[in-house]
Formats: structure tokens, sequence, C-alpha cells
């Protein structure tokens, strides 16, 4: 995973960045950028979070940035950093998950981390899979939006439709392998409800478009469990 601080006052991103590292898995790497050229180098479509400072030494505000690199890199989450109140109406535009205010204070920082935790579990969960006899691999769940048997194989797929990983196995040995996150819609499918912008009648429709059927059969217990889901996110 990959976290950005942008504030144009290196010592306030500087020292963000010192209390959020022991909070974080030693996997996230954190960058820091001074200045607008310095983000717009280091934000790209592997940017996970964004801890955005609102005043800026720009003709435009972290608010009207941020709206910018949401239509740029749609998976790019944002944390607001800012020592003025006036903003709390405007950020949520942005729909941001979460807000520390200046002066930084560690609690503060610690519970924004938690909050960030929660909305991306996704990204930190994987799962163990026997492969073959004797042979184990990790795989890692961040970019899988749904599972797809298809010619007795699992196709684990991104929300382009791109396979990321390929199974031999059946949906039923792999399904009590994986997180909460995860429904079974269908016979032939499993969906990651992190990538899920609407549940309609006989399908989910992805934040992509693209649509996963859902079988008259298992409707109601997708809804119920889908309800379930963002509830958690409250």
């Amino acid at each position: 995973m990959k976290f950005v601080i942008y504030d144009d006052q290196a010592d306030m991103a500087d020292t963000l960045k010192a209390m959020l590292m022991p909070l974080l898995p030693g996997s996230i790497v954190v960058d820091c950028a001074y200045s607008l050229e310095q983000a717009r180098t280091l934000i790209d479509d592997q940017t996970d979070v964004v801890f955005q400072d609102i005043e800026l030494d720009t003709t435009q505000n972290g608010i009207n940035f941020a709206l910018q690199l949401r239509r740029q890199f749609s998976q790019v989450q944002f944390v607001f950093i800012t020592g003025y109140t006036e903003y709390f109406e405007e950020i949520f535009m942005v729909d941001p998950i979460g807000f520390i205010q200046k002066p930084f204070r560690q609690d503060r920082v610690h519970l924004c981390v938690e909050q960030i935790k929660r909305h991306l579990s996704i990204q930190e969960q994987q799962i163990a899979v026997s492969l073959t006899k004797g042979h184990i691999q990790t795989l890692l769940l961040k970019d899988v939006a749904y599972i797809e048997n298809s010619d007795r194989r699992l196709l684990l797929c991104t929300t382009d439709g791109t396979v990321k990983y390929t199974l031999r196995m059946r949906m039923a040995e792999l399904e009590p392998l994986l997180p909460g996150t995860f429904v079974r819609c269908h016979h032939s499918f499993c969906v990651n409800m992190n990538y899920v912008s609407e549940l309609r009648r006989f399908s989910f429709v992805l934040k992509n478009g693209h649509e996963i059927p859902v079988s008259g059969k298992r409707f109601a217990q997708t809804r119920e469990q889908y309800l379930a889901f963002l509830g958690s996110l409250l």
C-alpha cells in the first residue's frame, strides 16, 4: 500500500509521517509532498490514501485539488488535515475517510489510522491456498473485485475483468477462506462488496458499471449480507 502526505509546510508533513509510521504495517510506504509539483508526481494509480492539507500556498485549496485527483484516480481515499474548522462542511464534497486537525495529537492520529484500517480492510487481507501438493501460496485480496467459477477453475478478477489469480479448486473450498467482505451471490460468482455500488434484483453493479449476477435462490441472503456490510461502514 502507498500513502502520500501533501502539506506545503514541510515540518508539518514530516511530523505527521513520524506519528503515522509506528501505527502502520511495515508494508505501507509513506511519502511526503511539499509542493503541487511533488504531489502530482507522487500521487498515481498505486496510491491508496492521501493526507491532504487544505490551506495551500497555491491558487486552489486542498479540497479542489482532491476533487481533481478523485476524477483522475478513483481508488484514492482522502484524509484532510487542517487547523481551520471553517472547512468542515466543504470537505464532505470529497467524501473523505478521515480528518485530522492541527496541531497534530497522537491520540487523534491513532483514531484516524484505525478508521483507515477499517475502511481499507480488504487492502490488508490475504488468504493462503494450496496450489499443488506441498506448495502453499499467499494471495493478496487488495484488487480482487469478484471470483468467477469457469471451466473447473476459479478466476480471481479485478474490476476491469483482468484475471489476477487462477486457482484449480472449487468455490466451496475457497469460500470459507474469504473475509466477510466477500459474498457468494451466485453458484458461479463471489463478489467483494467493497467494489459494489448498487444491489439490484438480479445483479450487483460494481463501481465501474460492470454487473455480476445474483441468483434468485441467493438473493435474500445476499441482500442481508450486503446491508450488514453497509452498516459496518457507518
